[in-house]
């Protein structure tokens, strides 16, 4: 059984929140065959001001599991990869 891990990207649209989710989702895809094998993925952009703001400040930002990982940043893919690699560290 595969445990789930939900990505919430929030953002406005802008480039830097379009870039963080595609990269993001290429982050994904190269640990998919290690890392990740065993866990459902989900990535889902936050576009809506109203549901932003209940949960940050500033975007962009990145949640993985409801757990907001940043604000105001804006990592590039091997950044996130070793944000993916650190956050399964804590899990496991």
């Amino acid at each position: 059984m595969s445990s789930k891990l939900v990505f919430k990207v929030y953002g406005l649209g802008c480039a830097s929140c379009n870039k963080l989710f595609k990269d993001l989702n290429d982050a994904i895809a190269d640990l998919k065959e290690k890392e990740l094998k065993d866990y459902e993925t989900e990535v889902l952009k936050v576009e809506d001001p109203k549901e932003i703001f209940k949960e940050v400040l500033n975007v962009p930002a990145l949640s993985i599991n409801d757990e907001i990982m940043f604000e105001q940043e804006k990592p590039n893919k091997n950044q996130l990869i070793e944000l993916l690699k650190e956050y399964l560290a804590t899990e496991n």
